[in-house]
C-alpha cells in the first residue's frame, strides 16, 4: 500500500529532483484518475463514512453560508 495525498506528497526521498518530480506527477495522475473518483451530491440527512488509511479524499468548494457538520470519530481495536 502506498499512502499519498496533496499537499503532503512533494518529493521522493533518495531520487534527484527531476526523477522525484516525475514520479510524484505519475503517482498523483493515478490518484486523480476519473475512473477512481466518487463524487457525492449532498442531500439532507446524508452520511459518508470512509477509511482514511485506504481512501484519498478531499472536499470541493461549497456554499459557506449553509450550515455544515464534520465529525471525526476514531475507533480503536478491541483488546483480547
Amino acid at each position: 500500500m502506498l499512502w499519498c495525498g496533496r499537499p503532503e506528497l512533494t518529493k521522493i526521498v533518495g531520487l534527484d529532483t527531476a526523477a522525484s518530480d516525475a514520479l510524484v506527477r505519475e503517482v498523483l495522475s493515478y490518484v486523480d484518475a476519473c475512473s477512481a473518483v466518487y463524487r457525492h451530491k449532498w442531500r439532507p440527512g446524508d452520511l459518508i463514512v470512509w477509511n482514511n488509511r485506504t481512501l484519498f479524499h478531499a472536499r470541493t468548494p461549497y456554499d459557506e453560508s449553509q450550515p455544515g457538520l464534520c465529525a471525526a470519530p476514531f475507533a480503536r481495536p478491541r483488546r483480547a
